[in-house]
């Protein structure tokens, strides 16, 4: 796969909780990203487990599983995990590829990292995660 860093910096830009990232971070989160590639029926995350990665598909999709239902497919530009990983929590949802599909994957050490360093990001995250939320429960109501 080995994406230029400027389509890296392209994707994640792309994603509603990257968008608002200044130069600083967009540049710590591109060196950070790990490209990988998973078969389409690879489990990405099991619920009530640690994931110790988030990812950013690319292509490809993934289906998301809530105590054994289908709860929603994601596609590019979706994340996974980063609620876990901001939460401190177990994984709410098993997530499994239903396709081949090319990652962006930042492990949570690096990613920790990134964030102890700007806390400007911290904030921008904190933001996009909580209009996220909001969005969801206007969608529930």
């Amino acid at each position: 796969m080995s994406r230029s860093t400027e389509d890296k910096q392209t994707r994640l830009a792309a994603v509603p909780l990257f968008a608002g990232a200044d130069r600083k971070a967009m540049r710590n989160l591109v060196e950070a990203v790990e490209e990988v590639t998973v078969s389409g029926g690879t489990t990405l995350i099991n619920q009530g487990g640690f994931p110790a990665e988030f990812s950013v598909i690319v292509t490809g999709s993934a289906r998301v599983e809530v105590n054994g239902t289908d709860v929603a497919t994601l596609g590019p530009d979706d994340v996974i995990g980063e609620l876990a990983f901001l939460a401190r929590t177990a994984a709410s949802a098993t997530v499994t590829a239903t396709s081949d599909c090319e990652l962006l994957v930042i492990r949570y050490g690096r990613l920790e990292k990134i964030l102890d360093g700007d806390p400007g990001f911290v904030r921008q995250l904190t933001e996009a995660l909580a209009r996220r939320l909001l969005a969801t429960n206007e969608m529930l109501s």
